[in-house]
């Protein structure tokens, strides 16, 4: 009786590890056949002790392999865009930011920008590889479901991250950041559009 409950542990395990496995090569085969993504986009930074939030809204443009751009309309003007080049470049208000991007060790902002790139091209592998954290993928509904949790959770910083996909394109629909003291940032995307043209001056600074 008891070989025959561990043979059966062990048996969902498997199919388990299985079904994960193909969740995230569909993923990945999904986000392959999209050359472009573009999505409005509602940015969510929430500070719960603080009891505050703040909102803000906006156009993510994303061009395979490493091209993405969120253009603010409230407020109108901001921006965040990464360029071709691996430049993070950010506009708030009138001051324009050229960010660091510091490999060796990895900067906060190096981690965001390749986390951003990772999530985007939906290889969750690749965010859980970037953030030294392991990974848990599941389909609920119509969605990919994704939680990537750090090995080695800092008391402060980001700990764990969440991922939601549209199952039918690959789109990601909504990116949350969650720190250890329960604050969060979360992007969450609508109307997304595959392979649609974005002009070129979207990328212009």
């Amino acid at each position: 009786m008891k070989k025959n409950i561990l043979w059966l542990i062990a048996t969902l395990l498997l199919t388990s590890n299985v079904q994960a496995q193909n969740l995230e090569q569909q993923l990945l085969n999904k986000n392959k056949q999209n050359k472009t993504y573009v999505a409005q986009f509602v940015e969510t930074k929430s500070m719960p002790k603080l009891k505050k939030e703040t909102k803000k809204e906006g156009t993510l443009y994303f061009r395979a392999p490493g091209e993405l751009a969120m253009r603010y309309t409230n407020p109108d003007g901001d921006y965040s865009i990464i360029l071709a080049d691996g430049k993070f470049i950010t506009r708030r208000g009138q001051k324009k930011t050229d960010i660091p991007m510091n490999p060796n060790p990895p900067s906060t902002f190096y981690t965001l920008r390749n986390t951003l790139l990772l999530s985007m091209q939906g290889d969750v592998a690749g965010v859980a590889k970037e953030n030294e954290a392991n990974f848990t993928i599941k389909k609920e509904g119509k969605n990919i479901v994704c939680r990537i949790e750090k090995n080695k959770p800092a008391k402060g910083g980001v700990n764990t991250l969440d991922l939601i996909y549209d199952e039918q394109t690959g789109g990601l629909l909504l990116l949350r950041l969650n720190e250890a003291n329960g604050n969060y940032t979360e992007y969450a995307a609508s109307n997304g559009k595959m392979n649609a043209d974005i002009p070129e001056k979207t990328w212009e600074l």
